[in-house]
């Protein structure tokens, strides 16, 4: 696996790590590995293999001849994550060495909207008591909570009332607490220009307490 660019023929990258900045509210972050063959004879880019379905990466093309420039062109899907995040791809070529690259995207994203907590608990046959979301929403940043819902129906959700602001607190808790039950509790945001913003919270019912 390539560890440096210039280590040996074949291609070489610039730089196979790149750092990309995240600004609030963004939603996806897109790079580029720039690279050369640097070989005697064509490459071949036979996959780019990414470590998780939130990122991609696509070759301008295929093949690249002794000498030619290229890239790789990067794409990662922010979706809830926050903090500071790796994210990796090997790419595979048909080098006589079975040459794999790992590429790597490394970037901090700052919080957006927050919810807290984001996994809440029950034990089955208790109370089916409500439990409280809070929301913490960007600063300077304007978004409608339009829904609170669970598709499964197990669960059931209130928004409080904030007076007339947006609200900062969702009661959320299980129909029935008979049987263990796992589901997600979706909060749908919209913002002035009516771009919708989903986030979620974790919910289950747990065996008897001890």
């Amino acid at each position: 696996m390539a560890q440096a660019a210039g280590v040996r023929a074949g291609l070489t990258f610039k730089s196979t790590s790149i750092v990309l900045e995240a600004a609030v509210g963004q939603e996806v972050l897109r790079g580029r590995f720039e690279f050369t063959n640097a070989g005697s004879a064509p490459v071949s880019i036979l996959e780019v293999k990414p470590a998780c379905g939130c990122t991609s990466g696509v070759p301008e093309k295929k093949t690249y001849a002794a000498g030619e420039t290229g890239a790789v062109s990067a794409q990662f899907v922010i979706g809830e994550r926050t903090g500071h995040q790796v994210k990796t791809m090997i790419l595979r070529t048909d080098e006589k060495s079975g040459a794999l690259y790992q590429l790597t995207i490394v970037t901090d994203i700052p919080p957006f909207i927050t919810l807290d907590p984001r996994l809440i608990l029950w034990h089955q046959n208790g109370a089916p008591d409500a439990r409280n979301v809070a929301i913490a929403y960007p600063a300077g940043k304007f978004l409608k909570l339009t829904s609170v819902v669970d598709p499964s129906g197990k669960f059931r959700a209130h928004i409080a009332d904030s007076g007339g602001g947006p609200p900062t607190s969702v009661q959320v808790w299980p129909v029935s607490t008979d049987t263990q039950l796992l589901a997600t509790m979706l909060f749908l945001f919209v913002g002035t220009d009516g771009h919708e913003i989903q986030r979620s919270v974790f919910l289950r019912v747990l065996g008897p307490a001890p």
